[in-house]
């Protein structure tokens, strides 16, 4: 099975979901690389997207970038998943703590394990799978 076909089935999510915007930003706060935003009701403006730093594309390698992207993905399909896959709302709630939920690990994983089954590369793997743990230890609230 794919890693996003994995995902779909895990999530429920919607086959026919659409993935978000995914914009550079030279906004991303400097200890990001980049983030999925979405509207809430403290922060009703901000639009739906994942937001890459540029210099995250200059300074991570294409395997690191790619794994980002879905790992905020995740992030996604979770914050549907809680407001029941309306995407149209004005605002999402969120229990958010994400980072720490043993379904978004293993599905940060599995992202981990598909983009090793296109480079091959050991050392990007493992330092995914780090970025895994990295994530529920520094922003478990995330």
């Amino acid at each position: 099975m794919a890693g996003d076909d994995r995902c779909l089935f895990v999530t429920h999510a919607p086959i026919d979901l659409p993935p978000p915007r995914l914009v550079l930003d030279w906004h991303v706060p400097p200890f990001a690389r980049m983030g999925f935003q979405y509207p809430t009701e403290k922060y009703p403006e901000y639009p739906m997207q994942i937001s890459i730093a540029p210099r995250t594309i200059e300074q991570y390698s294409k395997e690191m970038v790619t794994w980002g992207v879905g790992h905020e993905l995740v992030h996604y399909a979770f914050i549907l998943r809680e407001n029941q896959w309306r995407r149209g709302q004005a605002t999402f709630q969120d229990q958010l703590k994400h980072h720490c939920n043993p379904e978004f690990k293993d599905l940060t994983r599995a992202i981990a394990d598909e983009i090793w089954k296109i480079y091959h590369s050991d050392t990007q793997r493992a330092a995914m799978y780090d970025e895994v743990e990295k994530s529920c230890f520094n922003e478990p609230n995330q």
